[in-house]
C-alpha cells in the first residue's frame, strides 16, 4: 500500500482493531482460575468516519469490554488499537490527553455517573477547563449553548443531579461527554436503563448530534431494535468474538448467523399476532457469561439449532469457522452461513 492510500485509509477509519484479546484474572496469585476468564477472542474491527456502529450481544458477551479499550480505560492482553494510525497505548503524556478529549464514553447508568454533590454548572465547566484557560464568561455562553444542544434549559445550571430524570440526567451526561469537542462518542447502553417513550427521545437527539457535529458513535446495546434504528453497521457479539458483521439493513434482513436469529427471534414485536419461531435450542444448559472461547470449533455450537439440520454438524465441534463474505454483503463466522440466510429469507418472505 503506497504512503497516501495509508493515509486515506487511515483517515476513512478513525479506529482499527487488530487481533485483541482480554483476559480477566490471568497471573493473579490468589485465583482459581489459573487460566483467567477471556473476555475478547482476536477481535478485528475498524470503525468508519462519521458512521453509527453498534456492538450487539447479550450479556457477557464482551461488547463492553471491547468499548472501554476502544476509550482507553482498559488495555488489550494482546493485539492492539489505532486511533488515526497510532496506537493508542503507546501513546506520549500530550498526546494520550488529546485522545480522551477526541474520545468520549457515555455510561448505561446516567446517575451512577453523576457526582450527587456538584451543580450542572461545575460539571460542565470541568470539562470546558480541561482544554485551557478559557474566558469565564465565554465559557459560561457555550456551557448554555451546549445545554440547548442537548434540550436542557439555562434554569438547569444551578440544580443537582437528583433534581433531575433519568432522561435529563442522560442529556446532561451527553453535555459533559461534548463539552470538551470529542470526534467520537463510545455509548455503553445508554438508553437501556430509560422508559421505552424517554429511549427515543435520546436516540433521537443523539442522531442529530451525529449530524450537526459530525460525530463518530459506537453504540453498545444488547436490543437489535435499537441498533437498527440507530446504527449504519452492525458487529454482533458472541463470547468475546464478532459472530457477524455488515450494513444494518443486511444484518436485519439477510442474517446468516444463527447467533443473530436467535436476538431476533427473542426480540419483542409491535405486531401482537406476530408468533416466534422460537428457533432457541431448549435441550441447551450452556450458561453464557463468564465463559471464553472453545479450543477447538465454534463457540455457539452447545446452543445453535442449526447444527441438528445439516448433515455435516461434527465440524461445528472440530473446525472454528473464520469470518466469510455470506451472499456478498454480511462478514459471519458460520460453517452454514448460506444455509441461516436461505432459511431465514423463506421464513421471512425475503430474497437471501
Amino acid at each position: 500500500m503506497s504512503d497516501d492510500l495509508a493515509s486515506a485509509y487511515s483517515e476513512m477509519n478513525l479506529f482499527e482493531v487488530i487481533g485483541v484479546t482480554r483476559v480477566f484474572g490471568r497471573g493473579r496469585i490468589f485465583s482459581k482460575k489459573r487460566h483467567g476468564t477471556q473476555a475478547l477472542d482476536g477481535i478485528n474491527l475498524h470503525v468508519r468516519l462519521n458512521e453509527s456502529l453498534g456492538l450487539v450481544g447479550e450479556s457477557g458477551s464482551g461488547k463492553t469490554t471491547l468499548g472501554r479499550i476502544l476509550v482507553n480505560l482498559d488495555q488489550p492482553s494482546s493485539g492492539q488499537v489505532n486511533f488515526r494510525g497510532s496506537n493508542i497505548n503507546e501513546l506520549s503524556g500530550v498526546e494520550k490527553k488529546r485522545f480522551h478529549h477526541q474520545v468520549q464514553m457515555i455510561f448505561q447508568n446516567p446517575f451512577a455517573s453523576l457526582n450527587p454533590y456538584r451543580s450542572v454548572l461545575d460539571i460542565l465547566e470541568s470539562g470546558f477547563k480541561s482544554l485551557g484557560d478559557v474566558n469565564q464568561k465565554e465559557m459560561r455562553e457555550k456551557i448554555i449553548e451546549l445545554l440547548d444542544k442537548v434540550g436542557m434549559h439555562r434554569d438547569s445550571l444551578a440544580r443537582f443531579p437528583h433534581q433531575f430524570s433519568g432522561g435529563q440526567r442522560q442529556r446532561i451526561v451527553i453535555a459533559r461527554a461534548l463539552s470538551v469537542s470529542p470526534k467520537v462518542l463510545i455509548a455503553d447502553e445508554p438508553v437501556s436503563a430509560l422508559d421505552v417513550s424517554i429511549q427515543a427521545q435520546v436516540l433521537n437527539l443523539l442522531n442529530d448530534l451525529k449530524a450537526s457535529l459530525g460525530l463518530t458513535i459506537v453504540f453498545i446495546t444488547h436490543d437489535l431494535r435499537v441498533a437498527n434504528f440507530f446504527c449504519d453497521r452492525i458487529a454482533v457479539m458472541y463470547k468475546g468474538r464478532i459472530v457477524e458483521l455488515g450494513q444494518t439493513r443486511d444484518v436485519i434482513e439477510n442474517a446468516a448467523h444463527p447467533y443473530t436469529r436467535m436476538l431476533m427471534d427473542a426480540a419483542p414485536s409491535g405486531d401482537p399476532n406476530r408468533k416466534s419461531k422460537r428457533i432457541i435450542d431448549e435441550e441447551s444448559t450452556e450458561n453464557l457469561v463468564g465463559l471464553g472461547a472453545m479450543s477447538a470449533g465454534c463457540n455457539f455450537a452447545d446452543r445453535c439449532w442449526l447444527r441438528k439440520q445439516v448433515s455435516d454438524s461434527s465440524r461445528c465441534y472440530t473446525e472454528s469457522p473464520q469470518p466469510r463474505l455470506v451472499n456478498g454483503t454480511n462478514l459471519v463466522e458460520c460453517h452454514f452461513g448460506e444455509e441461516v440466510a436461505l432459511e431465514f429469507a423463506v421464513i421471512t418472505g425475503e430474497k437471501a
